[in-house]
């Protein structure tokens, strides 16, 4: 429900998501990476375990999407941020 509440409201929301739906369609293994760590309760080992690649990876592939939109998925903040930007990314919510 909430993303389709947002997604109705989209355009409010635009200056806050875009950079990070723009990464997103760029750099698709760092989107996947912020996904996973989501689903593994923000373990970098575990998402690692998952995406089948070494923590180290998985770590840049974080430090690399912060760098890149300025949301930190170690903050509520920037992981909700980043999950709503890579959810209405999607064509399923466009």
């Amino acid at each position: 429900w909430l993303l389709s509440t947002l997604n109705a409201a989209r355009s409010r929301f635009d200056d806050l998501l875009e950079p990070a739906m723009e990464v997103a369609r760029r750099h698709p293994d760092l989107a996947e990476t912020v996904l996973a760590y989501s689903r593994c309760r923000y373990s970098v080992s575990a998402c690692a375990r998952q995406l089948h690649i070494h923590p180290n990876s998985a770590r840049y592939r974080l430090d690399r999407w912060k760098t890149l939109t300025g949301q930190d998925v170690e903050t509520f903040g920037g992981l909700a941020a980043s999950i709503i930007a890579l959810e209405l990314a999607t064509p399923t919510h466009a």
